[in-house]
């Protein structure tokens, strides 16, 4: 799914731009394009040592800087 259909490749920087509930705590956050899983893209977000991992659907993110 990634490249053309969605608009993103791997180690794309992104930001989460939340739609909707679902996404609506990670509002804002930066992180990486490191996959696409089930319709979603996978980002990844270094957080105090340690990188959490979300599935954001594509509408809902952004590319950034």
């Amino acid at each position: 799914m990634l490249g053309a259909l969605c608009g993103f490749r791997l180690g794309d920087r992104v930001i989460v731009t939340a739609r909707d509930e679902f996404c609506a705590f990670i509002d804002g956050w930066v992180g990486k394009v490191s996959g696409a899983e089930a319709g979603c893209i996978r980002i990844e977000v270094p957080d105090e040592g340690i990188t959490k991992v979300f599935l954001v659907p594509p509408d809902q993110l952004r590319l950034t800087v």
